[in-house]
C-alpha cells in the first residue's frame, strides 16, 4: 500500500456528506471554537494572553458571520438575495448597537 491511500480514504469520507451536512459540521466546529476561546479569555491571567485570546475569538466570529451570509446566498434566489443579506447584516448591526447602548446605561 502506498502512503496516499489514507488520504484518499479521508477524501471519500468527506464526500459522503451533503453540502448542508458539511455546513452543519463547520458551524459546530466554529461555534465550539468560539466557546473555547471565550473560556480562554475568562481564565487568562495576563494581558498578553487576553489579547491573543480575543484576537482568536474575533477570527472565529468573523468566519461564522461570513458563513451565515453564504448560507443565505444558497437559500435565496438572485432576486431575493440582496434583501435577505441586508436584513441579516442589518439585524446584526442592530444587536451590536443595542448591546453598546446597554453598557452605557442608555
Amino acid at each position: 500500500m502506498s502512503e496516499a491511500d489514507p488520504l484518499l480514504s479521508q477524501k471519500n469520507v468527506y464526500d459522503r456528506f451533503t453540502a448542508s451536512q458539511k455546513r452543519l459540521i463547520l458551524i459546530m466546529a466554529v461555534s465550539s471554537g468560539i466557546i473555547g476561546r471565550s473560556i480562554g479569555v475568562y481564565f487568562s491571567k495576563t494581558v498578553s494572553l487576553l489579547f491573543v485570546s480575543r484576537a482568536l475569538q474575533a477570527l472565529g466570529a468573523s468566519s461564522l458571520l461570513s458563513l451565515g451570509a453564504a448560507m443565505l446566498s444558497d437559500v435565496y434566489r438572485v432576486e431575493e438575495r440582496g434583501t435577505a443579506i441586508g436584513i441579516y447584516f442589518g439585524s446584526l448591526q442592530y444587536l451590536e448597537d443595542s448591546s453598546q447602548l446597554s453598557h452605557r446605561g442608555v
